[in-house]
Formats: C-alpha cells, sequence, structure tokens
C-alpha cells in the first residue's frame, strides 16, 4: 500500500481528462465519456488529485443553485483506503461553495458509505433496485450533508 498523495486537489479540465483513464478502464458506475461530458455543461464541475502524471482520484459534480450533487468519486485502487477520497470530497465541496450536497451510493458500498457518514453525511432516502450490476438489482442509499457555507 502506498502513503497517500500530499498533493492538493485541483479543477479538472477537458485537457486533463487522458490522465484519468487508468481510474475508468474497469469498474462499476458512470463512463468516463458520459462525465467528460459534464465538464462541457455550465452546471458540471470536477478535481482530482494526480501526482508523478498519474491521477490518485476524481470527484464529478453538478451544481444548480447553492446545491451540489456528487455524480462519480473514483479512487486508484493503490490508494484507496488511506483518506484521499476523503480529503478531495472534502476540499472540492470547499471550492464548490454549495449549501448542502447530496449523493447516491449502494448499499453494499460498505467503505463509501462510513467516509460519507464520518464526513456528516445523513441517509435521507432510499431508491430500491436503483443500480444494475452483474449480479442484480441493488438499492441506493441517499445521502445530504448540510454545509451551511453563507
Amino acid at each position: 500500500m502506498t502513503p497517500a498523495s500530499s498533493a492538493q486537489a485541483q479543477v479538472l479540465t477537458a485537457s486533463d481528462l487522458y490522465r484519468l483513464e487508468a481510474l475508468y478502464r474497469e469498474g462499476e458506475g458512470p463512463s468516463l465519456a458520459f462525465l467528460s461530458e459534464l465538464l462541457e455543461r455550465p452546471h458540471g464541475r470536477a478535481w482530482f488529485i494526480f501526482e508523478k502524471g498519474a491521477a490518485l482520484a476524481v470527484a464529478w459534480f453538478t451544481l444548480a443553485l447553492d446545491e451540489a450533487e456528487v455524480i462519480d468519486i473514483r479512487v486508484a485502487d493503490t490508494h484507496r483506503r488511506q483518506g484521499l477520497g476523503e480529503r478531495l470530497l472534502r476540499e472540492s465541496l470547499t471550492a464548490l461553495s454549495a449549501r448542502s450536497v447530496f449523493l447516491d451510493v449502494r448499499r453494499t458500498n460498505s467503505p463509501a458509505v462510513a467516509m460519507y457518514e464520518k464526513m456528516g453525511f445523513l441517509q435521507v432516502g432510499v431508491r430500491h433496485n436503483y443500480y444494475q450490476l452483474p449480479s442484480g438489482r441493488e438499492d441506493a442509499l441517499i445521502m445530504r450533508l448540510e454545509l451551511g457555507v453563507e
């Protein structure tokens, strides 16, 4: 396991997308092509952490007025469970200056649910059978965090 990066989160631009390819080669969730379209829209935002030319983590958002929605968070396999995702999320939420943020997460994604709860997210609902997985369908927990930014 590699120690968590000390690199700071920075705004992702279209010219940085190639750095994310390794994070999106495998896995569930939205594709890099889908997510990159967010950057072309006025409400799409993303931040990432990279070091030595490799992306270690990325967080994608949509922003409507003062409310943000987390669309996707990815952390490189070699940097998981080291606090990098939490740090990226905190830094990007500070930059967004949103009053509240919400997200959905697979019910069985225990590490992500634990991170969100640690950050103060509260479960506010459930989307039954929301995620389509190779093994079947799974519920999504809807979580919300009130930031109170003035």
